[in-house]
């Protein structure tokens, strides 16, 4: 799913660091959960908002998109 991910930032021209700037974390704390590196929730939550995307569409496997 992290090429899908990525893709649709890309597509909608939304920077990982824009999410994170406006969360107050790192974008490599964006990028780990994109990659599933890590889990949280509040960022999962705004990137799926920022992308008009539910969680669950964006990451299918978490279990209740942790």
């Amino acid at each position: 799913m992290k090429k899908f991910i990525k893709i649709l930032l890309i597509q909608k021209d939304i920077k990982q660091a824009d999410i994170a700037r406006k969360l107050g974390v790192s974008s490599v704390a964006v990028c780990n959960v994109i990659k599933g590196a890590c889990e949280s929730k509040r960022i999962k939550g705004a990137i799926a908002k920022e992308l008009g995307r539910k969680i669950e569409e964006l990451w299918p496997d978490s279990e209740k998109a942790a």
